[in-house]
């Protein structure tokens, strides 16, 4: 396990044990699950300059509930861990080329709208809504290429658009998640130029049938 990952595991245990108590309570989910994938995600900025604009690979784990199922759609609702960031390749720093690589790591809460189908136990859905990611840890970059200018912004929201597949059995949904999650509001800014943060994500689904 890459060593960015094993560092988040007590804090996702804490984060799992808090995340099922407070859905469970407050709504009247029909499925409760856990996602489990990888995100590869890089920053952009409106003038296209490359500031580490080359995907990097993060973690996601997220908890949540499909609830208010009707005919034909539903709502999904997550909380959960997820690390975003970048990278530039061959930057020279002292007439040697080397790579620089930020990352950062969020509590994601995300809320979509989905539209689906369902066909001999499949189901098939695409989902669009809002997500908001609250930082954890320092809102400075780590390299001094970049520290003395970026501040990493405390939270940031953006629209997350996804497609999937899950299959039924008896009274458990397991499936495949494929997401694009794009920044609406800076994640890290300057005085000159705002970072934003696009990123993708492939995660195994896993839901239990509660009502």
């Amino acid at each position: 396990m890459p060593k960015w990952c094993s560092q988040q595991t007590a804090m996702i245990n804490k984060l799992l044990i808090f995340s099922l108590l407070l859905i469970s309570k407050n709504i009247c989910a029909q499925y409760l699950k856990i996602d489990n994938g990888i995100v590869l995600s890089s920053f952009t900025n409106k003038k296209n300059l490359s500031l580490l604009n080359s995907k990097i690979p993060n973690y996601s784990f997220l908890v949540g509930a499909d609830y208010l199922e009707s005919k034909w759609y539903y709502l999904s609702s997550q909380i959960g861990y997820s690390g975003l960031g970048g990278k530039d390749i061959d930057i020279i720093i002292q007439n040697e080329k080397t790579s620089v690589s930020e990352r950062r790591d969020y509590i994601h809460l995300n809320t979509t709208f989905r539209a689906y189908t369902k066909n001999s136990g499949l189901t098939f859905f695409a989902g669009v809504g809002p997500y908001c990611n609250i930082l954890l840890g320092s809102k400075t970059f780590n390299n001094e290429l970049y520290s003395p200018f970026y501040k990493v912004k405390p939270f940031h929201l953006g629209t997350k658009g996804e497609i999937g597949l899950t299959h039924t059995i008896d009274k458990f949904k397991i499936g495949l998640v494929g997401s694009y999650l794009l920044s609406v509001t800076p994640v890290a800014k300057s005085d000159y130029l705002s970072l934003n943060n696009n990123a993708f994500s492939l995660s195994f689904t896993a839901g239990y049938h509660i009502r």
